[in-house]
C-alpha cells in the first residue's frame, strides 16, 4: 500500500469520502468499448471511470480509491500484465478483471497466477461482464476486504 493513500474499503469515495457507490477503472485502448461498458456499469449503480493506457491507469489508481479494476491486456505505453503486476504490489485491496481478446489456456493461466480475480474474453456480452463484476465485487465484500 502506498503511504498516505487510505486503503480502498467498500464505501470510501475519492479522497475519503463516503459513497455507498463502488469505484470501477476500466483501462482499455478500445474508446467505444469504455464509453459502452461505463454506461452499463453506471446503470447498475457504479462509479466508472475510463482510461486509455496502462500508465493513465496507474496515474488514476494513484490519484483515487478504485475497488475494481477492469484491465485490457494489449494498451499502448505500458501493457496490462505490468500494470496487474504494479495493481498487486501498491494497490493489493484492489480486485482485478482482466479483459481480452486472447483466449487461451496459458493467457488464462498467467493472468490468475499475476493475481487477477476474474478473466472474460472479447468480445463480450454487456449482461454476463456486468454478473462478472457483481460476483467479483461480492467476493472481495465477503471476504473482508475490497480486493480479496
Amino acid at each position: 500500500m502506498r503511504p498516505g493513500r487510505p486503503s480502498p474499503s467498500m464505501g470510501e469515495g475519492e479522497r475519503g469520502t463516503v459513497s455507498d457507490r463502488t469505484r470501477i477503472l476500466i483501462a482499455d485502448d478500445e474508446q467505444n468499448l469504455c464509453r459502452v461498458l461505463a454506461a452499463r456499469l453506471r446503470k447498475d449503480g457504479h462509479d466508472a471511470d475510463t482510461v486509455h493506457d496502462g500508465a493513465e491507469a496507474l496515474a488514476r489508481l494513484a490519484a483515487a480509491i478504485y475497488h475494481l479494476v477492469m484491465l485490457d491486456l494489449r494498451m499502448p505505453i505500458l501493457g496490462g500484465m505490468d500494470v496487474l503486476a504494479e495493481i498487486r504490489r501498491c494497490y493489493p485491496a484492489t480486485a482485478v478483471i482482466v479483459m481480452t481478446a486472447y483466449d487461451s489456456e496459458e493467457a488464462v493461466h498467467a493472468v490468475m497466477a499475476a493475481g487477477a480475480h476474474s478473466y472474460v474474453t472479447k468480445p463480450f456480452d454487456l449482461d454476463r461482464v456486468a454478473a462478472e463484476v457483481s460476483e467479483v465485487l461480492q467476493r472481495s465484500r465477503v471476504s473482508g476486504s475490497p480486493g480479496g
